[in-house]
Protein backbone atom coordinates (compact mmCIF):
# COMPACT_ATOMS: atom_id res chain seq x y z
CA UNK A 1 0.00 0.00 0.00
CA UNK A 2 1.34 3.53 -0.96
CA UNK A 3 3.67 2.20 -3.15
CA UNK A 4 2.83 4.80 -5.70
CA UNK A 5 2.81 2.49 -8.97
CA UNK A 6 -0.13 3.92 -11.88
CA UNK A 7 -1.74 0.34 -12.92
CA UNK A 8 -3.91 1.32 -15.70
CA UNK A 9 -6.70 0.32 -18.00
CA UNK A 10 -8.42 -2.17 -15.68
CA UNK A 11 -11.04 -3.93 -16.92
CA UNK A 12 -13.49 -6.37 -15.67
CA UNK A 13 -11.85 -9.29 -13.68
CA UNK A 14 -8.32 -7.91 -13.34
CA UNK A 15 -6.58 -7.63 -9.71
CA UNK A 16 -3.92 -6.71 -7.57
CA UNK A 17 -2.50 -9.24 -5.39
CA UNK A 18 -0.68 -8.34 -2.13
CA UNK A 19 0.84 -10.58 0.01
CA UNK A 20 1.24 -10.61 3.86
CA UNK A 21 -0.83 -6.79 4.36
CA UNK A 22 -0.56 -6.00 8.29
CA UNK A 23 -4.25 -4.91 8.62
CA UNK A 24 -3.58 -4.34 12.74
CA UNK A 25 -7.28 -4.13 14.29
CA UNK A 26 -10.12 -1.71 14.17
CA UNK A 27 -9.45 -1.11 10.53
CA UNK A 28 -12.73 0.73 9.46
CA UNK A 29 -11.77 2.21 6.03
CA UNK A 30 -9.76 2.49 2.64
CA UNK A 31 -8.63 5.06 0.73
CA UNK A 32 -7.66 4.90 -3.00
CA UNK A 33 -6.01 7.00 -4.62
CA UNK A 34 -7.92 6.85 -8.38
CA UNK A 35 -8.24 8.26 -12.05
CA UNK A 36 -10.57 7.27 -14.47
CA UNK A 37 -12.45 8.85 -17.53
CA UNK A 38 -15.08 6.31 -16.96
CA UNK A 39 -18.36 7.52 -16.32
CA UNK A 40 -20.28 4.49 -15.04
CA UNK A 41 -22.14 3.89 -11.98
CA UNK A 42 -21.88 0.19 -12.56
CA UNK A 43 -18.04 -0.46 -12.30
CA UNK A 44 -16.63 -1.37 -8.63
CA UNK A 45 -13.16 -2.18 -6.71
CA UNK A 46 -14.02 -5.01 -4.50
CA UNK A 47 -11.23 -5.60 -1.32
CA UNK A 48 -11.09 -9.42 -0.69
CA UNK A 49 -8.99 -10.84 1.69
CA UNK A 50 -6.49 -14.24 0.99
CA UNK A 51 -7.97 -14.57 -2.60
CA UNK A 52 -9.83 -12.87 -5.43
CA UNK A 53 -12.74 -14.84 -4.21
CA UNK A 54 -12.04 -14.91 -0.67
CA UNK A 55 -13.81 -12.67 2.30
CA UNK A 56 -15.27 -9.07 0.80
CA UNK A 57 -13.95 -6.20 3.05
CA UNK A 58 -15.09 -3.54 1.24
CA UNK A 59 -16.19 -2.19 -2.12
CA UNK A 60 -15.77 1.46 -3.72
CA UNK A 61 -18.41 2.44 -6.32
CA UNK A 62 -15.52 5.12 -8.29
CA UNK A 63 -16.36 8.37 -8.99
CA UNK A 64 -15.14 9.86 -12.43
CA UNK A 65 -12.32 12.13 -12.39
CA UNK A 66 -12.33 13.53 -15.32
CA UNK A 67 -9.08 12.14 -16.97
CA UNK A 68 -6.96 9.57 -16.43
CA UNK A 69 -4.03 11.15 -14.73
CA UNK A 70 -6.29 13.45 -12.98
CA UNK A 71 -6.18 11.78 -9.15
CA UNK A 72 -8.51 11.98 -6.43
CA UNK A 73 -8.54 10.14 -3.41
CA UNK A 74 -11.65 8.06 -2.67
CA UNK A 75 -12.46 6.18 0.42
CA UNK A 76 -14.97 3.65 1.51
CA UNK A 77 -15.68 1.67 4.69
CA UNK A 78 -14.27 -1.87 5.37
CA UNK A 79 -15.41 -4.35 7.61
CA UNK A 80 -14.19 -7.75 9.23
CA UNK A 81 -10.39 -7.02 8.36
CA UNK A 82 -7.09 -7.38 11.06
CA UNK A 83 -4.07 -9.41 10.99
CA UNK A 84 -2.24 -10.47 8.35
CA UNK A 85 -3.87 -11.07 5.23
CA UNK A 86 -2.88 -11.64 1.60
CA UNK A 87 -5.16 -8.80 -0.03
CA UNK A 88 -6.85 -8.49 -3.39
CA UNK A 89 -8.31 -6.02 -5.32
CA UNK A 90 -11.07 -6.91 -7.62
CA UNK A 91 -11.74 -4.99 -10.28
CA UNK A 92 -15.55 -5.24 -11.60
CA UNK A 93 -17.88 -3.84 -14.22
CA UNK A 94 -16.86 -3.15 -17.78
CA UNK A 95 -13.95 -1.80 -19.78
CA UNK A 96 -11.42 1.25 -18.82
CA UNK A 97 -12.96 1.27 -15.43
CA UNK A 98 -9.59 3.08 -14.74
CA UNK A 99 -6.52 3.48 -13.01
CA UNK A 100 -5.16 3.22 -9.35
CA UNK A 101 -2.38 4.99 -7.46
CA UNK A 102 -2.23 3.43 -4.08
CA UNK A 103 -4.56 2.16 -1.59
CA UNK A 104 -3.92 2.58 2.24
CA UNK A 105 -6.14 1.38 5.37
CA UNK A 106 -6.67 3.38 8.32
CA UNK A 107 -8.95 3.07 11.21
CA UNK A 108 -10.79 7.11 11.14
Amino acid sequence: PGGSQDVGYNDNGNYLGYHNVDLGSGVNTVNVRFATQNVSTTNSIEFHLDSTTGTLIGTLTPQTTGGWQNWTTQTTSVTGASGVHDVYIVFKGGNGIGNIHWFSFSNS
